[in-house]
């Protein structure tokens, strides 16, 4: 069943979703997120496959048209903004027509996100928090708050943006789907680095060779998985010192086998021991 909460004349929407089975069709109208409350749905996108989970959302635009699989009570919220306003949005903050095609295009880059990992999960989270205490929505839901979520969808895609155009800048051109994997096992990295994670844990995400995955993950990044996940380790580790936690603790805590091996990173990457910055 679908409610449709809110609907105004620049087809700016928010409706709640409630199956407890469900085989069909959705489209994606305008630049639209839905975001799974409760439950898990699968999405078929142009013969790709997109698992939507509980706390994750997946966002298209353009009237993609989807396949949807529901085999479980599932809740959900669909949001979709009229491609008027984000255009707005991105011509006050960027006037880059390269950005405006790369958000309004077929060229966007079809993804699942977590809504931890993101500006607009965070405001998807906050109207889901809204409902769920049954706040007015003659209050909650106008025309300002579709240009706060415009604005939350342009500052994550542009990070995408900026890295995917300096792929291509540099002439190191990768396509479409691949980028789209590296990212989403970078985005995994990000959510799991405290884990004992291996390249084996990672290549579902990439779908290509473990040699071709690390050289385009350092190719797209920088760094390779390995070195990435030891640098949000690391980082994790300054944010914890700093909070006043034992040196031998935080090196467990961030996922380090042993003190040597943490403060020997640590000391490479900050050029100062664990011990020294717990001082402070």
């Amino acid at each position: 069943m679908n409610a449709n909460l809110y609907l105004d004349k620049n087809n700016n929407m928010i409706k709640m979703s409630n199956f407890n089975h469900f085989n069909g069709e959705a489209v994606f109208h305008n630049l639209a997120a839905k975001f799974v409350m409760r439950g898990e749905e699968t999405y078929i996108i142009k013969d790709k496959k997109y698992v939507v989970k509980k706390g994750e959302y997946i966002i298209a635009n353009n009237n993609t048209l989807a396949e949807v699989s529901i085999k479980k009570k599932a809740l959900g919220l669909c949001v979709d903004i009229s491609n008027r306003i984000v255009l707005e949005a991105i011509n006050h903050h960027f006037k880059n027509k390269d950005f405006e095609e790369f958000v309004l295009s077929d060229k966007f880059l079809i993804n699942t996100y977590n809504i931890k990992n993101t500006v607009l999960g965070s405001n998807l989270n906050q109207i889901a928090c809204a409902l769920s205490k049954r706040q007015q929505q003659d209050s909650f839901f106008n025309t300002e708050l579709f240009y706060h979520l415009a604005e939350s969808i342009i500052l994550d895609q542009s990070k995408i943006f900026k890295q995917y155009s300096q792929l291509n800048f540099r002439k190191l051109f990768i396509n479409q789907e691949n980028f789209r994997a590296l990212w989403q096992a970078k985005i995994y990295i990000e959510e799991h680095y405290m884990q004992n994670l291996k390249i084996k844990d990672l290549l579902p995400l990439a779908c290509m060779s473990e040699y071709a995955f690390i050289r385009l993950f350092k190719t797209s990044f920088g760094l390779s998985p390995h070195q990435y996940l030891i640098q949000m380790r690391l980082k994790q580790a300054k944010r914890l010192l700093m909070q006043g936690e034992l040196v031998q603790d935080v090196a467990i805590m961030v996922g380090f086998a042993d003190m040597p091996s943490f403060s020997k990173s640590f000391k490479q990457h900050f050029k100062i021991p664990p011990s020294q910055l717990l001082s402070k």
